[in-house]
């Protein structure tokens, strides 16, 4: 089993900023359907705690009891973001659901995919929304409360 490679609260937003400011003129949206030119997507798998403290602006809920259960599932999903350059998930604290998502997505792709396929680059947010939301809860750029 491959080891999904971490992304830091800080890279993150470095690369959301540029995606997120681009939408200033328009209404701040949760939606990712709203970014259809953006190169990655971010996916909260969090349950029923979803949405508590707030959520990463433009992130997509995929709640981990619900849409990692069974492969057809993941290959919806699996659909949808094969062609972005990169998927990032997370939870609370990305211990256990988001790394368990992460190498679901993963090993769909790798049986969904053609070998000369490109596939995105497939991360985890370290510290999940927790460190995430500590370092940017003032940044209503960054951060829905």
């Amino acid at each position: 089993m491959d080891t999904i490679q971490r992304i830091s609260p800080a890279a993150l937003a470095e690369l959301l900023r540029p995606i997120l400011g681009n939408q200033l003129s328009n209404a701040y949206t949760n939606d990712s359907e709203m970014y259809p030119n953006s190169d990655m997507t971010v996916i909260d798998v969090r349950d029923d705690d979803y949405d508590e403290n707030g959520h990463i602006r433009s992130a997509i809920n995929a709640p981990s009891n619900d849409s990692f259960q069974d492969d057809e599932q993941v290959d919806e999903l699996v659909q949808r973001y094969k062609n972005k350059k990169m998927v990032v998930f997370h939870c609370m604290f990305s211990q256990v659901r988001a790394p368990f998502c992460a190498q679901r997505f993963k090993s769909r792709i790798d049986v969904m995919l053609h070998e000369h396929e490109s596939r995105p680059q497939i991360r985890v947010l370290t510290g999940g929304y927790q460190s995430f939301q500590k370092m940017f809860q003032h940044d209503s750029l960054l951060i829905v409360s």
